[in-house]
Parts: C-alpha cells; structure tokens; sequence
C-alpha cells in the first residue's frame, strides 16, 4: 500500500512537472510566435520603406526631367522672342528703305515729267517756228507773186532779181532754223543716250553687287533652299553646307563644332525675286554697247522692274549687314 500510494506521489509530480514544461513550452511557443510576428512586421516594413525609396528616387528624376525640359523651352522660347526682334528690326529698315526708295521715285517721276514738260515745250517751240516759216514763205510768195502780176509788163528784169533775193532769203531762214532745230536735237539725243547708259551701267553694277551678296559660298552659285548658321549668323545652300558637313563637322566660316540651322526665307524671296528680274531683263553684258535713244527709251513697267532691282538690292545689303 505504501509503494502503491509512493507510485502515486510521483505519478502526481510527473504530471505536475509535464504540466509545468507544457506551460513553459506553450510560453515559449507564444513569445516565438510573437517574436515571428514582429519580426515579419518589420520585414514588411523595411521593405515599404525601400519601395518608398524607390518611388521618391523616381519622383526625384522625373522632377529633374521636368525641370530640364523646362529649361530647354525657356531657352527655345528666348530664341524665338529674339529671331522676332531681330526679324521686327529687319521689317522696320525694309519698310523705311521702301518708303525712302518710292519718295525716290516719286522725285524721278517729278524729274521726267519736268524734262518730258521741257522736250514738249522745245518740239512744240520748234514746231512753231516751223510754221511760221512755212506761213512766212506763203506770204512771201504771195506777195511775190501780187507783185510779179503787178510789175509784169513794166519791168520784168526788177521782179526776177527781187523773186531771187527773196528765195535767198529764205533759204538762208530755212537754212539758220534747220541747222538750230537739228543741234538741239542732237544735244537732246546726246543727254538722253548719256542717260540711257549711266542707267544701264547702274543696272548693271547693282546687279552684280547684289548676285555677289545672293551667292553660297561654298557652291559659288545662287542661293538654294538658304539657310542661316546659328554659330556665325552666315547663309548657305542648304545642300551645299550639308555636304561640306559630311565631308568635316566644322562651320566653313567661324570652323564652330557645334552647327545649328534654320531656313533663311527672306534669302529665299530674294533669290526668287532675283531670278524673275534676271530672266525680264535679259542677260546684260558691261561691254554690251548702249543702244540709240530710239530703242533706249525706257517704259513705265521698264521703271517699275528697275525699282523692284533697287528694292532686292536695298534688302540684300541691310540682311548681309545685319
């Protein structure tokens, strides 16, 4: 009986100890489940944390990429407002240079028609004195003639020499009046072929001053599709420079290594402008000699075309300048 009931004390502190280790095993297990727990939390956190970096490490270079595009439009946008200026300025000097070139024509309107008004007075002078040789020579004749009937059968000899004197005396008359009136028109024909060949001269220098001013440097010929370096300021044949940018990526003037273009157009109408008159006017040689009065007589549309060659010429050279 006492082993029996000794059996059962122990059975009892075995199951008291199992007891004790199975609540300090579900302890145990508890602090490791909520260990575990945290434990993934804060993996789960950190790894928030590291998208959030990355996110802000995109958002920062989107930001930067914004920030450059912007500056590249305000830089863009300053180029445009001053190629406006720049292009305001052009348009301001070719409206006064037009302005000042159709006072200048009014003025050789007003000079022409004064010398025409001049010639007219001159021809219609010459036309009267004309006449009135002619009437003077009727009248004479006339009077001759009354008094050759008158004289004929007192003295014949007397009415022969006077009709002899009178005939001399208008030759001579005649004589003074053709030789005045064909002087004068010599000097006019003189002024006029002088003035048809300064004008044709002019023509002509202002033509190759202005051909020389509308030619590529590079292909020495007429400017085609022009465009204008943004290095140098400087206008080129759009072909012409692109191939002598295969050939080296250098500017051919100012030898930058960075070469920006854009389309020059008011080269372009220029160029037009300038082959349309090269093709009305003619190809006109400098040795090429003047033409009589007759055939130098110059035209309005002549004139309006000679204005239009001023014009061009007038805009190349302040574009050149500018």
């Amino acid at each position: 009986m006492q082993q029996v009931a000794d059996l059962g004390k122990r059975l009892q502190l075995k199951e008291a100890a199992t007891n004790y280790l199975q609540q300090q095993l579900n302890e145990a297990l508890g602090a490791y489940r909520a260990q575990r727990q945290r434990a993934d939390q804060l993996q789960l956190e950190s790894g928030s944390k590291a998208e959030q970096n990355q996110r802000e490490q995109a958002l920062r270079e989107h930001i930067q990429r914004q920030e450059q595009q912007i500056r590249e439009q305000q830089a863009a946008l300053s180029e445009c407002t001053s190629r406006s200026f720049e292009q305001q300025k052009i348009h301001e000097r070719l409206q006064r240079s037009a302005e000042l070139l159709e006072m200048r024509r009014e003025d050789e309107n007003v000079v022409s028609a004064e010398e025409r008004a001049h010639l007219d007075d001159q021809l219609a002078e010459v036309q009267q004195q004309s006449d009135v040789l002619s009437d003077t020579c009727n009248q004479e004749g006339s009077d001759a003639a009354l008094q050759n009937d008158t004289d004929e059968g007192q003295n014949p000899m007397t009415s022969t020499n006077s009709d002899e004197s009178a005939d001399q005396v208008l030759s001579v008359r005649l004589n003074e009046l053709l030789c005045n009136f064909e002087q004068e028109r010599a000097q006019l024909l003189e002024q006029a072929s002088n003035a048809a060949a300064t004008q044709q001269n002019t023509i002509l220098v202002n033509r190759s001053h202005r051909e020389a001013a509308l030619t590529c440097s590079i292909s020495r010929d007429l400017f085609v599709d022009p465009v204008v370096t943004e290095c140098c300021d400087k206008t080129f044949s759009s072909q012409a420079l692109m191939q002598s940018l295969e050939r080296s990526p250098i500017c051919p003037i100012c030898r930058g290594t960075e070469v920006r273009i854009h389309p020059n157009r008011d080269m372009s109408i220029l160029v037009q402008l300038h082959r349309s008159e090269y093709t009305i006017l003619g190809n006109l040689s400098p040795n090429e000699p003047a033409r009589s009065t007759d055939d130098a007589t110059i035209t309005t549309e002549q004139s309006d075309i000679y204005l239009l060659d001023v014009v061009a010429e007038v805009d190349e050279v302040i574009i050149v300048t500018i």
